[in-house]
């Protein structure tokens, strides 16, 4: 079975300048836990997961709360008003993994056993950029249970 299969088509995904905040807001709405981050473009830049956004609901103060990148000064006023509402290109993983349309179930379970990831964005074959959905361990897990369900069926209809 091919991952286009079984993988959500046109995901919610966020962009590198929105408000993280605000995409916080949304991924709890919507009860979501992952979003492919893409470029106005549609280029592909990064993931965000709510787990990112956890500093966000702490208040300020310890320096391991301060979400983003080190400063290498001292924090202050200033910093501490960018932090108020950081952009997701601050939070978000950058560096993605990703399976294509036309991969394989096996494929994803071998990145999802490997590295723990909670979803992978699935982009065009060849295309490394172009996203065109996401892919949880609970969608593959569903497809191999529909295709060992038929296969049951299959042969629990053949005549001993």
């Amino acid at each position: 079975m091919k991952i286009r299969q079984c993988m959500t088509r046109d995901p919610e995904v966020a962009g590198p300048n929105d408000s993280a905040r605000e995409v916080l807001r949304r991924m709890r709405t919507q009860r979501i836990r992952h979003l492919p981050v893409v470029e106005a473009s549609g280029v592909l830049v990064g993931m965000i997961s709510e787990r990112d956004l956890l500093p966000l609901e702490t208040p300020l103060g310890a320096p391991q709360q301060v979400p983003g990148r080190a400063f290498g000064r001292p924090f202050d006023d200033a910093d501490a008003a960018a932090f108020d509402d950081p952009c997701v290109r601050d939070l978000m993983t950058a560096e993605v993994k990703t399976v294509e349309a036309e991969d394989t179930l096996h494929v994803a379970v071998r990145l999802f056993l490997e590295h723990r990831f909670g979803a992978l964005p699935v982009v065009a074959p060849g295309d490394a950029q172009t996203l065109v959905g996401i892919v949880s361990p609970i969608d593959v897990l569903q497809a191999w249970h529909d295709l060992s369900t038929r296969a049951l069926r299959r042969n629990s209809d053949k005549p001993e």
